[in-house]
């Protein structure tokens, strides 16, 4: 049973949906720790070869990318705890404007980059960015960047 933190987790598949692999990958080891995750993707046509059974996992909801921006789908869905931006994808202003306007207090926003060895990935790892302008004005999105250091 899942009992824990709801996350929201939005990819965009760029080239050869190693994208999609990796949010896929993440969206199960949560799962398996007890978190509740919705996958919204803007192409899940690979998950016919990738995980057939995507759309079936218990405690998993793969969402598809546009309805992150139609008001009927965001007011019947619960808010969820923590967001998660792939790979410098932008979440969509209407599910961020919905997610302002549904809560006390902001979720733990996540902008998840990719796997690098350089130098510089240790000095950027867990910095906030804060959201200067649109409805979540004034917000903090934090960068995860995984590396090779402690």
């Amino acid at each position: 049973m899942q009992t824990g933190q709801l996350w929201d987790i939005f990819c965009t598949v760029i080239d050869n949906h190693g994208d999609l692999g990796v949010c896929w990958r993440l969206t199960r080891q949560l799962r398996d720790a007890g978190q509740r995750v919705r996958l919204w993707v803007d192409d899940a046509s690979a998950f016919t070869w990738m995980a057939p059974t995507a759309h079936q996992e218990p405690g998993i909801e793969v969402r598809p990318w546009a309805d992150a921006s139609q008001a009927s789908t965001l007011q019947a869905l619960p808010p969820a705890d923590v967001w998660v931006e792939a790979f410098g994808c932008d979440i969509p202003e209407a599910f961020v404007a919905h997610g302002v306007a549904s809560r006390a207090q902001q979720p733990k926003w996540i902008n998840l980059e990719y796997l690098s060895a350089e130098d510089w990935v240790p000095r950027m790892h867990q910095l906030p960015s804060p959201i200067m302008s649109g409805p979540a004005k004034g917000w903090t999105k934090t960068f995860f960047y995984p590396g090779f250091t402690p």
